[in-house]
């Protein structure tokens, strides 16, 4: 072989060599840049995870929403994935919370084989999970209940929020139909968009609640589900297997589906039935110690001081089932006569008919008043609503005829507050007074 043969060679034979050489690194650093490409992919998608689930866990704990064993820091589980951030321990929206079927009990009667009216139910809480961000922030906004907004949605749509009926034109999460639900709705076309259709959904649950107010019933988490389903909840017929099958599924996380649907504390299973604050004050009987502000009599009647029979009103509240929204003229009288050891029903409608509702549910309903019983104002009478009336506490009787009541929702309407008020012998005349048992 001659010398430039074999220079020839060795020069081959290592340029191969090189080659091969800078292609194994090139692949070693091209294989090196994309893990470093999917770390900082997955290290982003980590801290956005953790960004949103700090979101949430603010707006939890500014809604007073977060279980009181709610940590609020991360962890890692056995296979070093990071959980939620603060819910772990939370009952908001969990699905280890919940307590009840996989199918409901109650059946369906549009279904062709008359199966459950709601099935899946696990799976279909778990898929809901993904909005429970958007649902606390307009509930914090409307100051409704999100746990009914999130069960009706997850019957009506089960979690797609791309759902259209096929019989009507119903949209998104909830199933709005634009024109038929009682509220302006702007931007029809924008109730595919999770965010703006649970944005308009506290608008139509407002809608329901003064339905049912205007024909005497309960403004409870089921009735405002059974008037969505755009029944009457006064008459026999399939919405109330909606209205059945919707409390089965709110039960099953240990709450009472007869809480008002404003009762922001109903996820937690806070039997108060109140938006109004508590400071934590317990009554052997079980009520709790509410944070309002109740008038003294001799401010405003100083004539009255020393004349009063009946103990002082003690600011609890009573009324576990929440079928009175906080801050009424029902919410208070009901109150009040449980404290007096009188107690009404849970369910006496509004104020100007508890005559009727009281006679209907066998109290004793008299023409005559008497210290200690409910006085049931016709609509209209004494500044009262033409719609629902009012209704107060007789704390004292005056010669004239005329009566001294204790009452609610005059003065600061909705706070809360207790005053007082002399009513003439003229609507004494025309109200009805209602006994406890």
């Amino acid at each position: 072989m001659s010398v430039f043969d074999l220079f020839s060679e060795i020069l081959s034979t290592g340029t191969v060599k090189i080659a091969s050489v800078i292609a194994s690194d090139t692949k070693t650093i091209t294989s090196q840049q994309e893990d470093t490409h999917k770390r900082s992919r997955d290290f982003a998608s980590t801290y956005r995870s953790i960004e949103k689930e700090l979101g949430v866990f603010k707006m939890k704990s500014e809604l007073n929403l977060l279980d009181e064993n709610a940590t609020g820091s991360s962890t890692e589980d056995s296979d070093g994935n990071l959980d939620s951030v603060g819910t772990s321990n939370s009952k908001l929206f969990g699905l280890d919370e919940y307590k009840g079927p996989d199918s409901t009990a109650t059946r369906n009667p549009w279904s062709s084989n008359g199966g459950p009216f709601t099935s899946g139910i696990k799976a279909k809480l778990k898929k809901m999970a993904e909005f429970d961000d958007i649902i606390l922030k307009h509930s914090k906004n409307a100051k409704i209940d999100p746990m009914m907004v999130k069960i009706i949605a997850l019957m009506e749509s089960s979690g797609n929020p791309n759902t259209q009926a096929s019989d009507a034109d119903s949209r998104g999460l909830t199933q709005i139909t634009p024109g038929n639900v009682g509220v302006n709705i702007p931007h029809p076309e924008k109730l595919y968009e999770p965010d703006y259709n649970i944005e308009m959904f506290m608008k139509c649950a407002e809608g329901k609640a003064a339905v049912a107010k205007s024909i005497g019933i309960a403004t409870s988490v089921k009735n405002i589900a059974h008037l969505w389903n755009g029944y009457d909840v006064r008459g026999a017929n399939n919405g109330a297997k909606y209205r059945d099958a919707f409390a089965e599924i709110y039960e099953g996380f240990g709450l009472s589906a007869n809480n008002n649907y404003k009762t922001l504390q109903g996820i937690k299973a806070d039997s108060s039935g109140s938006s109004g604050g508590t400071d934590g004050g317990k009554d052997p009987s079980g009520g709790k110690k509410m944070k309002i502000v109740i008038d003294k009599v001799e401010t405003d009647f100083p004539e009255y001081k020393g004349k009063l029979k009946l103990k002082s009103y003690n600011g609890f509240n009573y009324n576990t089932s929440g079928s009175y929204p906080f801050g009424q003229c029902t919410f208070y009288v009901f109150n009040r006569m449980y404290q007096l050891n009188s107690k009404v029903d849970d369910y006496m409608g509004n104020g100007g008919f508890w005559g009727d509702s009281g006679r209907q549910k066998g109290f004793k309903v008299s023409s005559t008043p008497k210290v200690g019983t409910a006085m049931s104002i016709r609509p209209g009478d004494a500044g009262s609503s033409p719609l629902y009336g009012h209704v107060t506490v007789v704390e004292h009787i005056n010669s004239d005829g005329s009566v001294l009541v204790s009452e609610c929702n005059v003065r600061d309407p909705g706070s809360g507050r207790v005053s007082w008020r002399v009513i003439n012998a003229s609507v004494v005349s025309r109200a009805s007074f209602i006994e406890g048992k």
